[in-house]
């Protein structure tokens, strides 16, 4: 069954309590509990390995771990249930064909397939010359576009008349991108008044927003499902 049709079968129904996780390291109490594990059980995110002295067969996923390049554009073209793109040639110069992520990060950057804008974009160009940093964070300002341009989000209407945060003023290239997150609870600034568009973003904080921003977050019943699947 497709990922909108679970989505959509599951909004019509009242979601019961789970309380198992699949992962050892992400309990109920957890404040990203159900977005981790439904975008894991959905294939959205990996597990990773667990550390020395976790029990055998433990799957952990390491929440406060940081996100890197490589490992969100693999999970937005997943989340947006598209498959991976296999140029003849790599479109960056750090990104090996061989590379197990080339395929997401192909199609993460590919404008064609996301209707004339890529989620994610080059971290350097030099020339001719793409670089993607894989194996760089993904900073919350890169993180903010590609959920938006991912999911083919409409801009807020009307438009804030005032910025929300000192550090994205109206001015800001992607200052609409950043305040449509944050006006549906998306995406909220590091506080009331900052947005932090350098920041890092937590493996906890991708579950999140993926899950909000494809609507497959907070549902117990999809776990349930999946489970029995």
């Amino acid at each position: 069954m497709g990922l909108i049709l679970i989505v959509a079968s599951l909004f019509l129904n009242t979601p019961k309590t789970f309380a198992a996780g699949s992962l050892y390291d992400v309990p109920q109490t957890d404040a990203g509990f159900y977005a981790i594990e439904s975008t894991f059980l959905s294939g959205i995110v990996d597990s990773v390995a667990c550390p020395s002295g976790s029990p055998s067969g433990s799957k952990c996923y390491k929440p406060n771990n940081t996100v890197l390049r490589k490992e969100f554009a693999k999970a937005v073209v997943l989340a947006a249930g598209k498959t991976t793109l296999k140029p003849l040639k790599s479109s960056f110069s750090d990104v090996a064909l061989s590379n197990t992520y080339s395929g997401y990060i192909e199609r993460a950057a590919d404008p064609a397939s996301w209707g004339g804008q890529a989620p994610l974009v080059p971290c350097k160009i030099s020339g001719t010359t793409k670089y993607f940093c894989p194996g760089a964070n993904i900073i919350r300002l890169d993180t903010a576009n590609a959920l938006v341009w991912g999911s083919g989000m409409p801009a807020l209407n009307p438009q804030p008349a005032t910025a929300t945060f000192s550090d994205v003023p109206k001015t800001a290239t992607f200052w609409s991108n950043i305040e449509t997150l944050n006006c549906k609870g998306i995406m909220k600034g590091t506080s009331a008044t900052v947005f932090g568009p350098s920041g890092t973003v937590t493996r906890r904080d991708m579950a999140l927003f993926l899950a909000k921003t494809f609507m497959v977050q907070n549902i117990q019943g999809f776990i349930k499902q999946q489970k029995a699947d």
